[in-house]
């Protein structure tokens, strides 16, 4: 199979995959009410099929990252509750896999379309990787100052190395994973999903990103003390 031929297959797959989720109206489903609403009927398949409710759940919550679906934290959430806090393993196996394939699919399929509708943000994220290079990338992972989608795709189509953003991802998605399954523990009590970043939780998440970010700040600091001199 030639390289022309692997792309058309790979894009019809994924034409497929974005016409089943569009059909299936999964995208409606991903909210805060719906998931109060079902969490009891949820919770029961759960019990009774657990080993396929949970393979189900990692493939959901990949289709949902690969194809940058708003409702990845409601995933989470819903993870928590109904699996515990067992369900990190979940939540990160399914969003590294789901994030690896939007990379490869930015990086082999949809190079030149997204350029034009990303294109402005472009230029930036790819000077703070030559210069920064993964410690950029974590940063950005553990604070989510860019949407978690576009960094998949900007990365994608970025020079940085596959491996590279993999670790980045799997470990800088931990710590909201974490906060974001717990929260789940406690779904009954949750009234909306601001009941979940309390002032000390995202003092924590922003220390966290802070750390990353220290490599980079000193450096750019003796270069200016060095320039001035």
């Amino acid at each position: 199979m030639t390289a022309s031929s692997k792309k058309a297959l790979l894009l019809l797959v994924l034409l497929a995959a974005v016409a089943l989720v569009r059909f299936s109206g999964l995208q409606h489903e991903l909210t805060f009410e719906q998931l109060q609403l079902r969490r009891e009927f949820l919770k029961a398949l759960v019990n009774e099929h657990y080993a396929v409710a949970t393979a189900v759940y990692v493939a959901l919550y990949i289709l949902v990252t690969a194809l940058s679906l708003p409702g990845a934290a409601i995933m989470t959430l819903a993870g928590g509750y109904l699996f515990g806090m067992v369900a990190i393993i979940s939540v990160n196996l399914g969003a590294t896999i789901g994030a690896s394939l939007a990379f490869l699919m930015s990086r082999s399929l949809a190079r030149d379309w997204v350029r034009i509708k990303y294109g402005n943000r472009f230029p930036r994220f790819e000077e703070e990787l030559q210069h920064n290079g993964h410690n950029y990338l974590l940063s950005l992972r553990l604070i989510p100052v860019v949407p978690f989608f576009l960094i998949n795709i900007l990365s994608g189509l970025s020079s940085i190395r596959y491996r590279t953003f993999l670790w980045t991802t799997a470990l800088g998605i931990l710590p909201g994973s974490v906060v974001f399954v717990y929260a789940g523990t406690q779904l009954a009590a949750l009234r909306t999903t601001s009941d979940i970043l309390s002032p000390g939780i995202a003092l924590s998440l922003g220390l966290l990103a802070l750390l990353a970010l220290m490599p980079i700040l000193v450096r750019r600091w003796k270069n200016t003390h060095r320039n001035n001199h």
